[in-house]
């Protein structure tokens, strides 16, 4: 497996729990990181969050409470196959 959760992922017969970080960045943009990120401050990019690992952007509307101000936010993410 080669994502960037790999190395944390917990794994069950049925299902697939990933651990991460997801912060927005100050110009709204959010991401999900493998281990918690912190601040930083560039004239050029403006404030934005990084990690030592890997990040990948999600969807902007989602967890609107998350902004640049707040903390960022630890998550477990479980994947489950659908059963038809």
């Amino acid at each position: 497996m080669n994502n960037i959760f790999s190395k944390r992922a917990m794994r069950s017969n049925e299902h697939l729990t990933i651990t991460g970080w997801i912060a927005r960045d100050e110009d709204g943009d959010l991401y999900i990181y493998r281990s918690k990120p912190f601040r930083e401050v560039s004239s050029s990019a403006g404030g934005f969050w990084s990690a030592y690992g890997a990040s990948s952007a999600l969807d902007n509307a989602l967890f609107p409470s998350v902004t640049w101000k707040s903390e960022a936010l630890e998550v477990d993410i479980t994947i489950t196959p659908k059963h038809h």
